[in-house]
């Protein structure tokens, strides 16, 4: 009996751990005017104060601007928004329900060949930072490149008649890392050093007990 009461109080607990709470929001432009196919995506906290991308909340809006999403309850979940010809905005969620209005880029940012853009990139420590860069830089046209552990961030200075941050992203997922919308193939994943496997839902899972 004891032992049946003691499976049901650990179930609970680990209900309790790992509860998933539902975020809804809309993105908006200064107007106010719903802006769809935005890239929104929670960043949690992981293992020795780094982040790292939940992937159960990697949406994108609908027409009417809107999204949904299920996470795991951590202390401080910060969504990200991304959209073409918009600033990147972070927000820290503090409630079930979240409207987002975005800020148009520079327009003399968008005209001119040399761009200098804060990109989200998974990782997890000095290695990653070094695997990242080194792919970066391996581009024509790259400038600078500095990715930060704190943040999970890349700053890139690139000139956008030899490249494209979208080329930037996709040659970084093939050294094994996320930089949303794109993400590193399984395989190669894998590969990574265990300090670098930023997917590893026990790291991500660690700090949320």
């Amino acid at each position: 009996m004891k032992a049946k009461t003691l499976g049901f109080i650990l179930i609970l607990l680990s209900n309790i751990n790992f509860a998933q709470n539902t975020l809804k929001g809309n993105v908006q432009n200064e107007q106010g005017v719903p802006l769809s196919n935005a890239h929104v995506y929670l960043m949690v906290k992981a293992c020795a104060n780094s982040l790292s991308i939940d992937p159960k909340s990697d949406k994108k809006t609908d027409a009417n601007g809107t999204f949904d999403m299920l996470y795991i309850a951590s202390e401080e979940p910060i969504l990200y928004v991304e959209a073409a010809g918009y600033e990147r905005k972070k927000v820290k969620i503090t409630g079930e329900a979240v409207t987002i209005k975005l800020t148009p880029l520079n327009q003399s940012t968008v005209k001119t060949d040399k761009n200098e853009e804060v990109i989200s990139v998974s990782g997890m420590c000095g290695m990653c930072k070094k695997r990242i860069e080194s792919a970066v830089y391996s581009l024509t046209g790259v400038k600078k490149a500095v990715w930060s552990i704190e943040e999970h961030t890349l700053l890139v200075s690139f000139d956008a008649s030899k490249t494209s941050l979208d080329a930037i992203k996709q040659k970084i997922t093939t050294v094994g890392h996320d930089a949303p919308p794109f993400k590193a193939d399984e395989v190669i994943y894998k590969k990574l050093p265990a300090c670098c496997k930023y997917r590893d839902n026990s790291k991500i899972m660690c700090t949320m007990k």
